[in-house]
């Protein structure tokens, strides 16, 4: 590859005298209010949705999970409480059949030919039935489990290539604590909270839809009971994820400053001590804290109240069906009213859950909503184009030309870089002398294309660099940054990630730099 001017050595008086005096102009002006927007903030501030989650969290989050594994699941889950269901009958079946046939386990029907089973016969397909209905709870669950790690996969993969592929003005912009929260806490949270709350809520569900499918079929008046008590749960739901979604929403976003504390420290230990500012960090950190304590407990108290309102509810259920039932025993038979009186004191405890659960489940969601946030991120243009050249075929020679180049930093800011014209030969070293905020590091970042100009023109050879794919127009130049970065890895990783160079030409690039050529193996912590 031919030497370019993409590593910018110190030499002086390469470029024309005040090729960069606009730049430098423009630099001392950084802090100044344009006409184009605010620039006060050197951070945009974290946005906070309201409202109801939008269809698109749950359209992606089924498109991750795939709709023929979701319809798969929810068959599962049928099949796994009718066989409840199923197997309680039986058993009703079974204490009938014992009632009137007068058997019992090992020993023959008292009397012949009554029309039932024997007792051992019901014995072994009532057991039947229970194994059955455990074999297919237990593969539910492995089946949810399995298919919800791999959307988390999806949906990680998807909002991390879209961070990776983000614009640098982006990461200008947006602390790295809020970056560092979405893919901590929220990760986690659709990782294991999301997949748990999901399971948890369904089987109860179906769990009590089978008990109070059952108490309803079992007479009009405790089905009336039964829809009239369901309304009331779900308007205390409706009431209780409204409050306990905008308060999970505010406590999500209140763990991004303690996570860019966090990096400030690490970063800036040193500094810290030195300038005796460990208490005023160490304060600060401790109020963040406190916040997103008080706002996560508030978020705990609105679910334990609608926890606590489930459960009234569900008790007026139960007390009003064992009341019926109790009332009114001349109308069901014994081992029909006594399943649905079992039924009647359960319902309470699992409509409880089903409420808690639901609240639960509606704030993990607020997880994945902050999550793929990030698939909305702006993008950099495309890597590659079908016109770009092959590699080995350009560049030739190295030469670059800048033509009235302008550059800024993101829009509404002023220009970094105003109307640079310049040219650097091939194989000539160049060094670029000014003052800070001069636009010296920034005319490095528009040869890369790191930011696009805001107008003009960078040539190589004759070709413009806007008009390439930018893996295609990285891959063809070198940079030797000012903070060198180790990556844990072999040497020869470090040197060169992608591969496909020898070991022969990585040994001789060692050598070259006065290091043994044997430590190209060798492993590198990073740092």
């Amino acid at each position: 590859m031919p030497e370019t001017a993409a590593v910018l050595e110190a030499t002086a008086g390469a470029l024309p005298a005040g090729a960069l005096a606009g730049s430098a102009s423009a630099g001392s002006a950084a802090t100044a209010k344009p006409a184009g927007g605010d620039v006060s903030r050197l951070t945009v501030a974290e946005s906070k949705r309201s409202g109801a989650f939008s269809s698109k969290i749950y359209s992606v989050y089924l498109r991750a999970l795939g709709r023929v594994s979701v319809s798969a699941y929810l068959l599962l889950l049928c099949v796994t409480y009718a066989s409840y269901l199923w197997s309680d009958l039986w058993l009703v079946r079974w204490i009938r059949d014992d009632a009137i046939c007068g058997s019992s386990l090992g020993s023959p029907p008292a009397v012949p030919d009554c029309g039932g089973l024997s007792s051992s016969a019901n014995a072994g397909i009532y057991s039947a039935l229970a194994l059955g209905h455990v074999i297919v709870l237990i593969t539910t669950s492995i089946f949810l489990t399995a298919i919800s790690v791999r959307a988390s996969g999806s949906m990680h993969r998807d909002t991390i290539k879209r961070v990776l592929y983000a614009p640098m003005g982006w990461y200008d912009a947006t602390p790295s604590g809020r970056v560092l929260s979405r893919f901590t806490s929220d990760l986690n949270n659709v990782d294991v909270r999301l997949r748990m709350d999901m399971y948890n809520v369904l089987q109860m569900i179906f769990m009590v839809g089978t008990l109070v499918g059952y108490i309803a079929a079992a007479s009009w008046v405790l089905c009336l009971a039964a829809i009239g008590i369901f309304f009331l749960f779900c308007v205390s739901t409706v009431v209780a994820d409204r409050a306990v979604r905008e308060v999970r929403r505010i406590a999500n976003n209140a763990v991004s400053p303690v996570m860019s504390t966090i990096s400030e420290f690490k970063a800036g230990a040193a500094l810290m001590r030195a300038m005796e500012l460990t208490p005023f960090f160490a304060a600060r950190q401790s109020a963040f804290i406190g916040e997103w304590s008080h706002i996560s407990y508030m978020a705990r108290a609105l679910q334990s109240w609608s926890s606590h309102v489930g459960g009234m509810l569900a008790f007026l259920l139960g007390s009003t069906t064992a009341l019926y039932i109790v009332g009114n025993r001349a109308l069901f038979t014994e081992e029909l009213g006594g399943l649905a009186l079992t039924y009647a004191t359960v319902v309470p405890y699992f409509l409880n859950i089903v409420s808690e659960m639901f609240v639960q489940m509606r704030t993990s969601v607020a997880a994945l909503e902050r999550l793929l946030d990030y698939l909305d991120l702006p993008q950099e243009p495309e890597h590659e184009r079908p016109d770009d050249p092959p590699i080995g075929q350009w560049p030739t020679a190295g030469r670059i030309e800048f033509l009235d180049l302008c550059m800024r930093y993101r829009p509404g800011l002023p220009l970094a870089l105003q109307d640079l014209s310049a040219t650097v030969e091939a194989g000539a070293k160049v060094g670029i002398v000014g003052r800070t905020g001069a636009g010296k590091s920034t005319l490095v970042l528009a040869l890369f294309r790191l930011v696009e100009p805001a107008s003009g023109t960078v040539l190589i050879d004759g070709r413009e660099t806007s008009s390439l794919g930018l893996h295609t127009l990285r891959r063809a130049m070198t940079i030797i940054p000012q903070d060198p970065v180790l990556h844990d890895g072999t040497v020869a990783h470090n040197l060169w990630p992608f591969g496909n160079i020898s070991d022969d030409e990585l040994r001789s690039a060692l050598v070259r730099a006065r290091l043994p050529a044997d430590m190209l193996h060798a492993h590198v912590a990073k740092g």
